[in-house]
This record gives structure tokens, sequence and C-alpha cells, in this order.
């Protein structure tokens, strides 16, 4: 893929095997909207918002099996506020919180039991 030419309106990248890889739409060459990444066997594997070219708002990472890996928001390209990710069996993994892409304040990780680990 050149990423030097002009992208305008919305865009779909495939896997060699014909399944889409991603949706993404741009307005003057920036990302611009919702936003779609697909695992190879076509579930979703991330999606999100982009604005003015930069990650703005909720973001959620997929399985493959469709569980929720990971999810959270971003403000101006940048991670903030709460951010959880969490096991194949659905437990939560961690909980962080961001500003500014740093972590700041409380996080707390947990055993797949479900009891806090740190």
């Amino acid at each position: 893929m050149n990423d030097k030419i002009h992208k305008d309106g919305p865009y779909t990248e495939y896997y060699q095997n014909g399944q889409i890889y991603k949706e993404e739409n741009y307005i003057n060459g920036k990302q611009y909207g919702k936003w779609t990444k697909y695992h190879k066997n076509g579930q979703i594997w991330k999606e999100g918002n982009f604005k003015d070219g930069k990650e703005d708002g909720k973001e959620t990472e997929y399985y493959p099996n469709g569980q929720i890996y990971k999810e959270g928001n971003y403000k101006d390209g940048e991670l903030d506020g709460k951010w959880t990710s969490y096991y194949k069996n659905g437990q939560i993994e961690k909980e962080e919180n961001y500003k500014d892409s740093e972590l700041d304040g409380k996080w707390t990780s947990y055993y797949k039991n479900g009891q806090i680990e740190k």
C-alpha cells in the first residue's frame, strides 16, 4: 500500500483471503469517524473513532471469538480515563487510569478467578 496517496472518503483494505481487514473514513487525507479492523475469521478485532486524524472517543478490542479483550477512551490521540482489559473467560484482568497516555492514579490487576492480584 502506498501511504502517500491522498485518501478522501471511505477506505477498505483486505486480507489476501478476501476478508475485510479494515474499514476507515478520511476527510482531506485525515482519518475521521468510525474505524473497524477485523480478525482473519471475520470477527471484529478493534473499533474506535478518529477526529481530525487523531483517535478520539471509545475504543474496544476483541478476542477472535468476539469476547472483549480491552476497552477505554482516547482524547485528542491520547489514552484518557479508565481502561479495562479482560481474560478470555470474561473476568477483568486489569483496570488502569490514564491522563495524556500516562498512567494516572489507581490501577488494579486481577487473577483469572476475579481475586485482586495487585
